[in-house]
């Protein structure tokens, strides 16, 4: 007979595996759970024991005392504890308390459950229990101090907190940056082709099936003044942004199409928009259009979303375009530049870096790859960099016409190469003093998820 756990052998005795564990208790063998193994030649023993049981139940039967011995000197070496703490669920230190080489572990699960594992990987209770039982281990876990967790937190918002205070203190020191603008609005109501109009590129038309791809931000110069644009490919990634405490945007054009009017998806994006208080501006689209109705679109603003346009005696800016021919777009950027110089947006232009992550992916060619915005001070080639998950150090910084450049300023779209792993989309960057320092804050920062 092979080696059994308790609630197996129970089954072949005809017993529940709580009525086992009492039975063995009265034995004076101590076994910690259903789940424990008993290795073969105690299962022989322990069979025979209760054979004897069952067929002379008349008879009073002890085990020896030389048995008795040698169950419980089984049992003991069978049963082995280990204690983990919370912040120790992972897949090499478990396999070093078990004092098994982590390879084998991997092995052996991927063999006999068909559980795929990967060097150092994080696991749940439940997971380490199941992989310590199959080495006959029971599992303590122990609670992290919550005071560790609080100190380790504070250290990556020191960052955050520092450029508070550059706003607080060198009030000064700050001074007008470009315009970051997101275009947001109901499908096909023209953002992409909006987007393409103004760069003067070709994109919306290369787009297979119409779907919009994303394709990071661009910065555009009108009138000797920049604006920068974020193409997203809905709503979501500006939510998204928010949720993260990255609120990248100071302006939100809201494109409604003239022969469509006012659709489920522009309240939404409407919604979102005024949640995060920043200003909008209509561009009602597709005026080419033989069916366009400008007066009926302005009339749905009013009524569906309470945005009263300018020349109705409100304070909506409401600009009517054509994407595809490109009338009215003169007039749309310079609304948007007037209403940036209306909100007088200020940043700190010196010191390290603050940006924001617009999109994120894995090259290829080149590995981990970013594409962010400036938000504060100056990114340089050769600057340690942390994001929540990751950390690096910037080997490459690419401009949004392609070029290698030195150097990005507040609100510039530039592309970064040089992370660790591919960062988090959509979250704060930061620029700190060293590589020891950057990789310090995110592995510290990793704890902190995993324990939450």
């Amino acid at each position: 007979m092979a080696r059994l756990r308790v609630y197996e052998l129970a089954k072949k005795l005809n017993m529940t595996p709580k009525e086992l564990l009492q039975e063995l208790e009265d034995l004076g063998l101590s076994v910690k759970s259903h789940m424990s193994y008993i290795d073969e030649e105690t299962v022989n023993l322990i069979l025979e024991l209760f054979e004897e049981k069952v067929e002379k139940p008349k008879k009073a039967h002890r085990p020896s005392k030389k048995d008795m011995e040698k169950l419980e000197e089984k049992v003991k070496e069978e049963v082995k504890e280990i204690t983990l703490s919370e912040t120790e669920l992972k897949l090499d230190i478990l396999a070093q308390k078990m004092g098994i080489p982590q390879n084998k572990v991997i092995q052996d699960m991927f063999v006999k459950k068909g559980i795929a594992l990967r060097p150092g990987q994080i696991l749940d209770k439940k997971q380490v229990e199941d992989i310590a039982i199959e080495y006959g281990f029971l599992v303590n876990f122990e609670k992290a101090e919550k005071v560790v967790v609080e100190e380790e937190e504070d250290e990556f918002k020191k960052l955050e907190e520092y450029f508070k205070r550059l706003y607080e203190e060198k009030k000064d020191d700050l001074v007008i940056r470009p315009p970051i603008v997101t275009v947001m609005g109901h499908v096909d109501h023209g953002k992409t082709t909006l987007l393409d109009k103004i760069r003067k590129t070709r994109v919306a038309e290369k787009e297979e099936g119409g779907i919009t791809q994303s394709i990071g931000a661009y910065q555009v110069e009108v009138n000797g003044k920049k604006i920068t644009f974020i193409d997203t490919p809905g709503h979501e990634v500006f939510t998204e942004m928010r949720a993260r405490g990255a609120q990248v945007t100071d302006i939100v054009v809201l494109v409604v199409a003239a022969d469509d009017g006012v659709m489920p998806q522009t309240i939404e994006a409407y919604d979102h928009a005024k949640s995060a208080g920043v200003p909008i501006i209509v561009a009602i689209n597709k005026i080419d259009k033989p069916n366009a109705n400008v007066d009926k679109t302005k009339q749905e603003l009013v009524e569906k979303l309470n945005l009263i346009p300018e020349d109705w005696g409100g304070d909506t800016i409401t600009v009517p375009i054509s994407a595809k021919t490109g009338q009215g777009i003169d007039e749309l950027l310079e609304m948007i530049l007037l209403v940036a110089e209306m909100q007088e947006i200020k940043c700190y232009p010196k010191g390290p870096a603050r940006a924001v992550i617009i999109e994120s992916k894995l090259d290829k060619k080149t590995g981990p790859v970013a594409s962010i915005i400036v938000k504060d001070g100056v990114l340089k080639v050769g600057d340690f960099v942390v994001v929540s998950n990751t950390y690096g150090k910037v080997r490459v910084l690419m401009d949004d016409k392609g070029r290698r450049i030195k150097e990005a300023h507040p609100s510039q779209p530039v592309m970064i190469l040089g992370f660790e792993e591919v960062p988090d989309p959509h979250s704060m960057l930061y620029v700190v003093s060293d590589l020891e320092t950057a990789r310090s804050i995110v592995e510290k920062r990793k704890e902190i998820m995993e324990q939450q």
